[in-house]
């Protein structure tokens, strides 16, 4: 198995690290309209993402019995 860099191993934690913040700052600046719903789902992305990683992976991986 070769060695992955360290921008291979942190792309996405970096990624989704990026859009939170971008997403907290901005939702707490902008008061209204839909430009705060954009970045309110922005902040959702990333919980979007680790409870499918840790909870529902599984569940699409299993073989029906």
């Amino acid at each position: 198995m070769p060695s992955k860099t360290l921008l291979q191993i942190f792309k996405w934690p970096i990624v989704l690290g990026v859009l939170t913040l971008v997403g907290l700052v901005m939702t707490l600046l902008l008061e209204g309209g839909w430009l705060e719903l954009t970045f309110v789902a922005a902040l959702g992305v990333p919980v979007m993402i680790m409870v499918y990683i840790y909870c529902l992976k599984d569940l699409f991986r299993r073989s029906p019995n």
